[in-house]
C-alpha cells in the first residue's frame, strides 16, 4: 500500500489497515504514524525533531537574558539607594 500523504497525518495518530479477503474474518493492524514514517526510531536527540530543540534552545536564552536584565536592574537600584545614604549620613 502506497501512501504519499503519510507525513501530513499527525505524529502521534494512529492509523488502522483492515485486509478482508472472504475467509473467516478480517483481520486489522492499528499502528502510530510516527512508527510507518520512522520504522526504524525517530530521529534526533530523544526523538525530537530538530526544530523543537531549537525552540527549547531559544527559550531557555531568552529566559536567562531576561534573568541576566533583571538581575543587572536590580543591582543597579541597591547601590543606587547604598550611595543615597551614604551621601545623606555624610
Amino acid at each position: 500500500m502506497y501512501m504519499p500523504n503519510l507525513k501530513q497525518i499527525g505524529g502521534y495518530e494512529y492509523f488502522q489497515c483492515t485486509a478482508d479477503n472472504g475467509i473467516p474474518d478480517p483481520v486489522s493492524i492499528r499502528v502510530m504514524v510516527d512508527d510507518l514514517i520512522y520504522p526504524n526510531g525517530k530521529p534526533g536527540l530523544l526523538g525530537l525533531e530538530w526544530y523543537i530543540w531549537v525552540a527549547i534552545g531559544g527559550g531557555v536564552l531568552l529566559l536567562i537574558i531576561v534573568i541576566v536584565v533583571l538581575s543587572c536592574c536590580f543591582c543597579k537600584k541597591s547601590k543606587k539607594s547604598t550611595n543615597d545614604r551614604k551621601k545623606e549620613k555624610g
